[in-house]
């Protein structure tokens, strides 16, 4: 099962073995295990996404009793900061390690994650609260094409450079520019998988005049040079719409 979030004003698509879909601000969807299945940003608005991969015995179960299947389509969801606050809770805990006692508290935490979309309340605020660390990433995908520093984005917010980078840590578990950089490798694999453009034109595009400095950037992030993840993407969407091996 996966289960796939946008919680800002973006937009992304994907596609089953029988529907396209567009995902936008405040919607999920549900995935069933064992499905035909592809997904990826849209390459004017791309979306910050985040995503749960979960199995199990119970899992058949779950699906049958609470109908999961009513959101392989998206659904709409109230914005609630608790949503991101319990997703960060379970990757902290294994990016901490895959001991027992961090894989039962990933678990149980999964729990309560489900319910904010399974079982939505009429409790759960549905208006946004004020986040500055969200309008600082509004303005870094605002900015993809430019090169910017610490300083510039703490300045669209009035902050100074340390006060901001402790902030963004605190929200995101990751320093301003770390985060700037994978927004545009990302964005950058959006151009790779939906258009023909060559690799010095998506390295433009996201701010870097030096194609060989942008495919080793890529690689390091990524494990493969941009001209090696495109053939890598290509092969398989093949591969998956042809239901072989």
């Amino acid at each position: 099962m996966i289960c796939d979030i946008i919680l800002w004003d973006a937009k992304g698509h994907y596609e089953t073995a029988s529907e396209n879909y567009t995902l936008n601000a405040n919607q999920f969807m549900m995935l069933p295990p064992g499905k035909f299945h592809n997904y990826q940003a849209d390459i004017h608005n791309p979306w910050s996404i985040y995503w749960v991969h979960f199995s199990g015995e119970l899992l058949h179960d779950l699906n049958r009793w609470l109908q999961t299947e009513e959101y392989v389509q998206p659904t709409n969801i109230d914005y609630n900061k608790k949503i991101i606050e319990q997703w960060a809770e379970m990757f902290a805990a294994l990016d901490n390690g895959y001991s027992a006692k961090n894989l039962a508290f990933a678990n149980l935490c999964l729990y309560k994650f489900l319910t904010f979309f399974l079982c939505q309340p009429n409790i759960l605020p549905g208006i946004k609260e004020e986040n500055p660390i969200e309008d600082s990433i509004v303005f870094m995908k605002s900015n993809i094409d430019k090169v910017l520093s610490v300083d510039e984005l703490a300045c669209q917010l009035n902050y100074s450079g340390s006060h901001y980078t402790a902030l963004f840590k605190e929200k995101t578990m990751q320093a301003p520019i770390e985060y700037f950089i994978k927004l545009k490798v990302q964005y950058a694999r959006q151009l790779l998988n939906q258009s023909n453009l060559k690799i010095n034109e998506i390295a433009d595009k996201v701010g870097y005049a030096d194609p060989l400095y942008f495919s080793r950037l890529f690689k390091k992030i990524t494990g493969k040079s941009p001209k090696e993840y495109r053939l890598a993407f290509n092969k398989e969407k093949i591969v998956n719409k042809n239901g072989k091996l």
